[in-house]
Formats: C-alpha cells, structure tokens, sequence
C-alpha cells in the first residue's frame, strides 16, 4: 500500500510519515520515518504526515489519510456427475469432479461465469437417461461459501421385452382365482388381486380372431367384470371365445403391467368348457405397450 501520490510535500522542511490503527497521532516523535509506509495485511490504516521545518521554517501540524485494505475472500465451487458422464472429456476426466476457485475481496460478489458450469446430459450411462441437477448453476447465482453441484442421470423406466415374461408374485396374483363364467348372454370374468395395481382390462376375443386393441371392460378396484359385448356387438354363444386380463399399475411416466393366462373357451353337449393356454401373448406385447403410456 503506498500512498506517495495522496501526499503534499511541503516546501521549506522534510517529511515525515507515521502509521496507527487508530485515528490518533503518535505523541512519539521516533515513530516518524521519512520512509514512505506500506502495509499488506487487511484492516483500516491511518496514515500520519507533517513537515519538520528548517531553520527557517517552523514545523507543521500532524495531519493524516485513511487508507483501507480489504481482506481477499474466495470460494471453491464443485460439479460432479453421477451415473453418467461429463458431455466433453475422455477417460476418467469424463466423470471426474470439475473444480472452480472463485476469489476477490470483501465486499465483492463472487459468482460463476456461463463458461465454469460443465455442460452435462447427454452422456448417460447404460440403463440410464438424462436427468438433472440437485441445484441447477447459474451465473446469476451470488456464491458464498463452498459449493457442491451435483448432476444425477435418471434410472430409465424397465420395459417388458418381447418373448420374455418374468415370473414374480403379481403374475402368480392375478392367474390365482383367475376363471370364466358364462350364464346366458353374459360372460363374467374374475381374477386374482394384484398389489397396488390401478385398475384392470378384460380381453374378450372370438378365437380365430385378434384381441382388439380396446379392452372389452375396464375397472379399478374390482377382481371382476361381466362381459356383454365383444367387438361392439352382442356375444355369439355358438362361436367359441378367448379372455385375458391386464392388471394396470402406473410408475412414473410409464404403466407396469401384468399379464394373465389367456382362457379358451367353447360350447359343446355338456355345457361351457374352459381350458388355460400355457402361452402368453409375446407377440403383442411391444404393440400394447402404447396403450399403457401415460
């Protein structure tokens, strides 16, 4: 800290400089220097000058400047991304943390610049999609202290592949009191509880024909459904028909789904005949999923 150019140098003398931390003059003489002062350490300085006059010259008045240091401040900003990598780099500077020290003086308002902040999203990695910030980083933002930001790629929603159907619980729920029962023109369908499941579709197709796309009936707490209608028309008891049942459970943007047995049944001497079909219907399954999309 210098402070030569806020000086008057006074003629007919020589000028002397003293230094306090307080706004009063040193009463001793010897802490007068010629020496111009100079200080680093941060605080508020009161810079004392006079004139000691010649022998033809008396001696000033001590007078003073007040000079201020500000302390230096700075703060250590963190990204870091998970599951996932950075959109540019390599290797393992790819998912590295990235590191930024912002600094000033106090007093100042530190905050990142648009370059700092990592560009990140479209890196994930398998069996993940792009996702977000746990809070996002802007240049706007006044920045404190130590910061973290943290960039998560979001888990992708799991789909049912095509020829593959899991077993678990819920398939075994919905076949356990899974049954047919035809009474006149009318079909009721009943089926097993599926935990947490939304609601339910009854299927009801003529065989030799595709299951439509629009389920015959819908319900959304009940195990059961009677059926009057197949394609929009009244049921043909001479035809023989097929039933499946769709249990509906809705997980974020996507609607799980649980499959039963298809049920075939048919007419003959002794009344209504029902047999079970060890099959699912894999084929259709990527073409149903549409109708499960929120």
């Amino acid at each position: 800290m210098h402070y030569k150019d806020q000086l008057v140098e006074a003629t007919g003398g020589t000028l002397y400089y003293a230094v306090t931390t307080e706004n009063t003059a040193s009463t001793d003489d010897n802490l007068f220097t010629t020496s111009i002062p100079a200080a680093t350490d941060a605080g508020t300085y009161y810079v004392w000058y006079k004139v000691v006059g010649d022998a033809n010259h008396t001696d000033t008045e001590a007078a003073c400047i007040t000079s201020k240091i500000r302390a230096k401040i700075s703060a250590k900003v963190t990204f870091k991304v998970v599951n996932g990598s950075w959109n540019e780099g390599d290797g393992e500077a790819a998912t590295a943390d990235k590191t930024v020290t912002l600094t000033g003086y106090e007093g100042d308002t530190l905050k990142l610049s648009a370059a700092d902040i990592p560009a990140v999203g479209s890196k994930p990695n398998d069996t993940y999609k792009a996702g977000s910030w746990d809070v996002t980083p802007s240049a706007d933002t006044a920045i404190t202290k130590d910061t973290t930001y943290t960039y998560t790629y979001a888990k992708k929603a799991e789909t049912p592949a095509p020829g593959v159907v899991e077993d678990n619980k819920d398939d075994l729920s919905i076949n356990a009191e899974f049954k047919v029962i035809q009474k006149g023109s009318k079909i009721t369908v009943k089926w097993g509880k599926v935990k947490d499941a939304t609601g339910y579709e009854v299927y009801v197709a003529y065989c030799g024909k595709s299951f439509s796309k629009t389920p015959a009936k819908r319900t959304t707490t009940k195990t059961s459904a009677v059926v009057t209608k197949v394609g929009g028309k009244k049921i043909n008891l001479k035809n023989n028909f097929k039933v499946y049942v769709v249990a509906v459970k809705k997980d974020g943007s996507f609607s799980c789904f649980f499959f039963s047995l298809e049920w075939y049944c048919k007419m003959n001497e002794l009344g209504l005949e029902l047999f079970i079909s060890e099959r699912f219907i894999l084929l259709e399954i990527l073409s149903r999923q549409e109708m499960y999309k929120l």
